[in-house]
């Protein structure tokens, strides 16, 4: 019996459709293309960046003098030395071969006198490269460069010199970056830690399609509501014509109610009881009189087990007795109308506060069919829940949005 419960349970669960796993499958195809497509193109890329630490004096004037020291470089008598440091790097993912420097590097000083400069330092002692100048220029000149090498310098100026601009000529390298960073400076990654390039673009595709995901569900969700909202306005529709029976449901509903009214929940409908007496239809809107009944023919220990007093009591039969008129003329409407004036004449109906004899009334006015030829129904009731929801989404998405927005054109260094 259990294994029968168990097959049975199995085969009413839920079952995605076809396009369900249709549209799995091209995020997964669209996801690894994209992923193998980028990897590619970063891994195929010829960059060259001269990364300076920033100049600074070695002896201030003032310094000089109290001290009574001169500086002389080279034989050359120096007023104000200064010092540049820097860092030639490959940092693409392809060599940078002797072949392909037509032009090596030159860097041009508007201000400042360069009387010196050197290499200080190689990450492979087996990179060839020299440095040589002249009073406002460097040339650094080097073979073949692996991704990561780098080559260190030094330039020795008399005067402060000025912002350096670089210029050259290497196939496949567009421009040299320039980069000033201080000392000790951490390099900076587009992620919170570095990753291997495959999982960087498979991370930002996913976040990215789990962005747009985000934005279309809120635009989705909220715009549905709206629209939901100004549908009538927007568009009215031609009236549907009632069924014959809907005024003769409603008849029978408040006849079947008349004979026997029964408050709607349980704790009315035991009080009720206990009364001793049918609650006649007219009682129903005197919650007063139904307190002094109450008063006399229930028990006070009841009630105090209610945690409720006879007023309170009377004011509950009389609300109860009310709404499970309301019910019955709700479910009347709802079974007797046509679609969609059914849907939208019971909520209207279990949205209504009045007497008997109003809630009567308006039961009959939506049996009774339109007299337009257009169906001018009151704008529906707006569900904040979906809207909040659908908003909230747009702004989750619109945020995953401008973080990864920034975070691509870092990594595609846009």
């Amino acid at each position: 019996m259990a294994e029968a419960e168990t097959k049975t349970a199995k085969s009413e669960a839920w079952q995605p459709p076809a396009w369900y796993h249709m549209a799995l499958l091209v995020v997964a195809v669209v996801t690894v293309g994209a992923t193998i497509f980028f990897s590619l193109r970063a891994d195929k890329k010829k960059s060259i960046t001269v990364r300076y630490l920033g100049e600074r004096a070695l002896l201030s004037r003032e310094g000089r003098n109290g001290a009574g020291l001169s500086v002389s470089f080279a034989g050359e008598q120096v007023d104000a030395p200064w010092l540049l440091s820097g860092r030639l790097e490959n940092t693409g993912t392809l060599p940078i071969e002797a072949r392909d420097v037509e032009k090596p590097i030159q860097l041009s000083f508007s201000t400042g006198k360069v009387i010196g400069a050197e290499i200080t330092e190689k990450n492979q002692p087996a990179i060839e490269a020299s440095a040589v100048h002249d009073k406002d220029s460097v040339t650094l000149a080097h073979a073949l460069l692996n991704p990561g090498d780098f080559i260190g310098f030094n330039i020795i100026f008399d005067g402060k010199p000025g912002a350096p601009t670089a210029s050259m000529r290497i196939s496949g390298v567009p421009r040299v970056e320039q980069v000033v960073s201080s000392v000790g400076e951490k390099k900076s990654y587009a992620t919170l830690f570095p990753l291997p390039t495959p999982i960087l673009y498979l991370a930002l595709i996913l976040g990215s399609i789990v962005g747009l995901f985000l934005v279309g569900s809120g635009l989705f969700n909220s715009g549905r509501e709206v629209v939901r909202f100004l549908w009538p306005l927007l568009r009215p529709r031609p009236a549907v014509p009632v069924r014959r029976s809907a005024a003769e449901a409603v008849d029978e509903a408040v006849k079947l109610w008349r004979i026997f009214p029964q408050p709607a929940s349980p704790e009315a409908r035991l009080i009720a009881k206990m009364m001793m007496i049918i609650p006649t239809p007219e009682l129903a809107d005197k919650p007063e009189e139904l307190a002094t009944i109450i008063g006399a023919k229930v028990s006070k220990d009841l009630l105090a087990a209610l945690k409720v007093d006879a007023r309170s009591a009377g004011a509950l039969v009389s609300r109860e007795l009310k709404n499970e008129l309301r019910d019955r003329l709700a479910t009347a409407l709802y079974i007797s109308l046509s679609s969609p004036d059914d849907k939208l004449a019971q909520e209207e109906m279990r949205n209504t506060e009045a007497s008997v004899d109003g809630l009567i009334a308006r039961a009959k006015q939506l049996a009774v069919p339109p007299s337009t030829e257009t169906d001018n129904r009151p704008l529906r009731k707006i569900e904040s829940a979906e809207l909040v929801g659908g908003l909230l989404l747009l702004a989750v998405g619109a945020a995953f949005a401008v973080v990864l927005g920034g975070t691509w054109r870092t990594v595609l260094g846009i």
